[in-house]
């Protein structure tokens, strides 16, 4: 693709992973994060659910959760 050959010209090589595979792909594990936490603590109304988003993001930054799925790429990419 143009792409491949862009990044080949500048010496960076692309590896192309699985759109929806959760091991290959950190944003589907950020959003089962979210969606879990808000599952948890949400009551079922509207309100709330505005309101969790923001703190599950919080959550995901303070719980570095970000490094566990960076990981899971990693090890499931090296597999």
């Amino acid at each position: 693709s143009r792409l491949e050959q862009l990044a080949n010209s500048f010496g960076i090589a692309i590896i192309f992973t699985p759109k929806f595979h959760c091991e290959l792909n950190p944003i589907e594990g950020v959003w089962c994060h979210e969606k879990g936490f808000v599952r948890k603590h949400s009551d079922q109304t509207f309100d709330t659910m505005r309101r969790l988003l923001p703190l599950s993001r919080e959550n995901f930054i303070s719980k570095n959760v970000f490094l566990k799925l960076f990981r899971r790429f990693w090890q499931a990419l090296y597999a």
